[in-house]
């Protein structure tokens, strides 16, 4: 009884001791090996630095977690930086009423913030089996004593591009003198949403709006007139060059060479849509002539502020710049195209026709063509734009089964009276008409002659003109 009892103390002893190592065991699992750091569960705010907490996925990034995380915490230390715009800034002067374009700017300076920001330092770093976390942070005063070098710096870079606009100006190069001034522009961009107070020629200036002030005088000494004002115009005959032709001149009449004038028209696209002006500071728009039968139409020359853009900056105009474009009054005119359909003078000769039967036979065919086709006869070759001639002649053929035969031919020819050139010519043969009579035989054939000229050849005719 007693060696029982013995017994069973000492199972009961080892029982006991089993659980306590057991239970030791699982605290210790329990305990994290690394435990994270408070920033990585608590933010950290600081009133002296801009922060930025990144986290990057291993399993989603498993080569460069590193990287990913470093970006996200920049790009969140970046955020932190706030953009202010001042009412005596270039960009409070180009913003509309409604205050739409703010929003952007301000998504575009947070752009470039992540790009330039520097002079940051990595604070901490933690990882996790499958997480990768990071800790920037980035001094304020060192942030804003490296923005006001930078703005220091891209003022003195635009005031030599300003000091080569003013001298571009000067000598009539306003094309050149633009460039520098968008050069000028584009050097203080990031900085346009500030005051950017400066001394220029011993006067103090708030420099973006004093290059805005420049490019708008600049603008509004360029004229661009249209050679002609209204053009009447006959839709298929050829314009004039200076129907089509405009003439950019300074207010004191001096004719402006190189500019980059873009054209557009009502009725389509005219390639180039961009031309220089010449020697003579004329542009000139590949209009040749008018294809469209709308009776009002418009032909318009603007200057090209973007390819201006784009020959000072190498690239085009990013959202700043377009926001700046659309509050500058650009030199633009319109001219009106007065649009009617051309006259037709008919000219038949129609051989051994003594009753001139067979001439209305055909005028008629295409009178019915013209009036199809909203054109209009003319009274007279002095009033015409095109003169139809048609000649035509028939020979009788040997009887055939007691039937009469005629053999028709003919040509069809349009000259323009412009430039006394023959647009189209088509010789018409084969046609043959057949009746128990000469008299009737003849007339059939040219009642088939007829037939052919309207549905055939005049619509032949037509397509030639109509071309682009």
């Amino acid at each position: 009884m007693r060696y029982n009892s013995v017994l069973l103390l000492f199972l009961l002893s080892l029982l006991s001791f089993g659980g306590c190592s057991s239970t030791e065991k699982a605290a210790k699992k329990e305990e994290p090996q690394n435990p994270p750091p408070n920033w990585v569960t608590n933010r950290p705010t600081s009133s002296a630095h801009y922060i930025g907490i990144g986290i990057s996925d291993k399993k989603a990034h498993p080569l460069d977690y590193a990287r990913d995380a470093k970006r996200n915490a920049l790009n969140e230390l970046a955020s932190e930086i706030e953009v202010n715009i001042t009412s005596k800034s270039m960009l409070y002067s180009t913003e509309n009423s409604r205050g739409e374009f703010k929003d952007e700017y301000k998504s575009f300076i947070k752009v470039s913030t992540d790009r330039t920001i520097e002079d940051y330092e990595q604070v901490d770093s933690y990882e996790t089996e499958d997480k990768y976390y990071v800790y920037y942070r980035l001094s304020k005063a060192k942030y804003q004593s490296n923005r006001k070098a930078a703005i220091e710096k891209a003022i003195d870079a635009s005031k030599g591009f300003y000091s080569t606009a003013l001298q571009e100006r000067k000598e009539n190069n306003y094309s050149a003198s633009l460039e520098n001034a968008l050069r000028a522009v584009n050097s203080i961009e990031p900085f346009i949403g500030e005051d950017l107070i400066t001394t220029y020629d011993g006067e103090q200036v708030y420099w973006g709006n004093h290059l805005k002030t420049f490019m708008s005088n600049t603008l509004r000494e360029i004229k661009i007139k249209a050679n002609i004002e209204t053009t009447s115009a006959r839709w298929s005959i050829p314009l004039s060059e200076d129907d089509v032709s405009f003439t950019v001149l300074t207010e004191n009449g001096e004719k402006l060479q190189n500019i980059p004038i873009e054209i557009e028209y009502s009725e389509g696209f005219i390639r180039p849509k961009l031309t220089p002006t010449n020697s003579n500071g004329v542009a000139k728009a590949n209009l040749v002539r008018i294809v469209d039968q709308e009776p009002n139409q418009w032909l318009s020359a603007k200057l090209a502020i973007g390819q201006i853009h784009q020959n000072a900056i190498g690239q085009k105009p990013d959202v700043v710049f377009e926001q700046l474009i659309k509050s500058l009054n650009i030199p633009s005119v319109r001219k009106k195209i007065e649009v009617s359909s051309p006259q037709v003078y008919l000219d038949v000769n129609i051989q051994n026709d003594q009753q001139r039967e067979f001439d209305e036979m055909i005028k008629k065919a295409i009178r019915n063509r013209l009036s199809y086709r909203e054109m209009q006869e003319a009274s007279s070759k002095q009033n015409a734009d095109y003169i139809i001639r048609v000649t035509a002649d028939y020979r009788m053929l040997e009887k055939k089964m007691d039937m009469y035969r005629a053999q028709i031919s003919g040509n069809f020819e349009v000259e323009r009276i412009g430039d006394n050139s023959i647009v189209f010519s088509e010789n018409i043969s084969g046609l043959l008409g057949v009746q128990l009579s000469e008299k009737n035989a003849v007339f059939n054939g040219f009642e088939k002659l007829s037939s052919e000229i309207e549905e055939k050849v005049f619509p032949k005719f037509y397509r030639q003109i109509s071309k682009d």
